[in-house]
């Protein structure tokens, strides 16, 4: 049987999709792999008042290299699987490159 692991990433235009399994209250901001076809990420913001959703993009916002207006949750404000935006993206970013399935 084959080993097959969907992506975490979708290139459509120029919009890069990001599927995310979020890990709040950790020790350090991190991706920690692959969690079920999703990005592992640890964030240390607690899951309270959006604390956790934003320090995400900022997170990811950094490590990308995109501004923070360019980085959106638009799926799963209120859960730790998550669907992340990335505007002005053409090309997955060489920070994420080692996560392709």
């Amino acid at each position: 049987m084959l080993n097959t692991v969907k992506s975490p990433f979708e290139l459509n235009g120029n919009r890069l999709s990001i599927k995310v399994y979020l890990q709040p209250k950790s020790s350090q901001n991190r991706i920690a792999g692959m969690h079920n076809g999703e990005l592992k990420v640890h964030i240390t913001a607690p899951p309270v008042d959006g604390k956790a959703n934003q320090q995400l993009i900022v997170y990811l916002a950094k490590l990308l290299g995109f501004p923070k207006a360019n980085v959106t949750i638009i799926k799963g404000l209120q859960s730790r699987h998550k669907t992340v935006e990335v505007l002005d993206c053409d090309e997955i970013p060489l920070a994420l490159m080692c996560y392709l399935g």
